[in-house]
């Protein structure tokens, strides 16, 4: 059953009866994007369903700390979705997460991501966003990665061994009442890309975590691995989660990025925000060490602060395709690791501060962004380390809780330091992908 069908617990207890579902998995969202949960028997499952269930926060990353641990959680049944492929019956629903009487807690990733769409909706905007999210399908031979086919872009027939297993997962993500708009074999072996229409930033975000549950769970069936993570091999392009952006007039749901496909002065101011912010973005939407290997020259990911039409080698890149009216902007530095709900709340903020500072794009770029002489301050971080500092002098900190910098911050130090440690500098190791990075995100992110 789909995503959105139910806003009464009622129907929703009538729906998994007559579907002889058994389990009923609760899930929360980590500060990383990660799903964990707990599975009830359906009997039991009624009860939380009305009144949420308790929990302790500190043993989820970047929740609570164990001083005050204990949080409870309460369904969002418009998330609910069934488990197609488990033979005993599960179904599954996202929560919200609560301190107290009532009070979200507000470093939980759903409510940092709410509270920036309030600020929006006070402007009467919203802001709908689709998704190119690309994944690769490896085998571990010896505890290593190797990819899964040997397949390119747009690749068909039998080159594309693993076309089968993505079929499946666009099957069950079609299932759960996502539109899915396009699946292709990507430019690396192993590399494939399901696309995502848009739809409301928070609706897109479940979708995301959601989606990269469901391609675990299905790959795992044939014994490879769907690994997010942004570059598990070096020599070979990353995977990217390009966001497509459009603001929309709350009242009558107009697009006021584009007027009969064309940019409109809100539309730029857009792309204008995306720029301007991007370096201190980095640290959200790009968020891992192994982030980083991802944003070099030549593998059709964003290494300088530019946008283009039809330029797949730019930051944003407005759509062209001659006889369709562009109606999105494209943001290409979000890879398939980021946080969605903290990634796009980024992009809100982004938004909100380019349309009240007017802030206007340099012109696009017409040839590669890779040939394109830009100073320093027009070129992304180097690395995670450079990321976090940028971040925590940009404008953007201000607007996330404080409980949540201050958890993101300490784990993304952590992370740094160990890296450091245990592969070397960055400036010896950045164009290999290590051991202890397969180790570390191959199949967690």
């Amino acid at each position: 059953m789909c995503i959105g069908a139910f806003t009464d617990v009622d129907e929703v207890v009538k729906f998994l009866r007559k579907l002889s579902i058994k389990y009923v998995r609760f899930l929360v969202v980590d500060i990383h994007g990660g799903l964990k949960g707990e599975l009830v028997p359906l009997d039991e499952a009624i009860d939380i369903f009305r009144s949420g269930f308790g929990f302790d926060g500190s043993s989820i990353p970047g929740l609570r700390s164990v001083h005050e641990s204990d949080v409870y959680a309460v369904p969002d049944i418009s998330t609910l979705f069934t488990e197609w492929w488990l033979s005993n019956r599960v179904a599954s629903v996202i929560c919200d997460v609560y301190v107290g009487e009532g009070k979200p807690l507000p470093n939980y990733s759903r409510e940092v991501l709410r509270s920036a769409l309030k600020l929006l909706e006070e402007k009467g905007l919203r802001l709908k966003v689709g998704v190119e999210l690309e994944f690769f399908l490896v085998k571990l031979v010896d505890g290593r990665p190797v990819p899964a086919d040997e397949g390119r872009y747009f690749e068909v027939g039998p080159v594309a061994k693993c076309e089968n297993v993505v079929l499946e997962i666009a099957e069950y993500l079609r299932r759960c009442g996502f539109k899915v708009l396009k699946i292709h074999h990507e430019v690396a072996p192993g590399q494939y890309e399901i696309d995502l229409k848009f739809d409301d930033a928070l609706k897109l975000a479940d979708k995301i975590v959601i989606h990269r549950y469901i391609a675990r769970c299905v790959t795992d069936k044939y014994g490879l691995v769907a690994t997010f993570m942004p570059k598990p091999f070096w020599g070979l392009n990353g995977s990217g989660a390009h966001l497509h952006i459009s603001l929309h007039r709350l009242d009558t749901d107009e697009n006021i990025c584009f007027e009969r496909g064309v940019l409109t002065e809100i539309g730029r101011l857009v792309i204008g925000g995306l720029l301007k912010f991007a370096k201190s973005m980095c640290f959200l939407v790009a968020p891992l060490v192994n982030s980083y290997k991802r944003l070099v020259p030549g593998y059709e990911a964003p290494t300088t602060i530019t946008w283009g039409v039809g330029n797949r080698s730019a930051l944003v890149r407005v759509p062209h395709y001659g006889n369709q009216l562009t109606t999105r902007i494209e943001f290409r530095l979000p890879d398939a690791s980021f946080n969605p709900y903290i990634g796009l709340a980024s992009v809100v903020y982004s938004i909100m501060l380019a349309l009240e500072q007017r802030i206007e794009p340099d012109p696009p770029i017409y040839t590669s962004a890779y040939e394109v002489d830009v100073s320093f301050e027009r070129k992304l971080p180097v690395n995670l380390e450079h990321a976090m500092i940028l971040y925590t002098n940009s404008p953007l900190y201000k607007y996330f809780p404080r409980e949540f910098n201050e958890h993101i911050l300490r784990i993304k130090k952590l992370e740094w330091s160990e890296y450091v440690r245990e592969v070397g500098s960055w400036e010896s190791t950045w164009n290999i992908v290590s051991d202890w990075e397969y180790t570390k995100y191959l199949q967690l992110v």
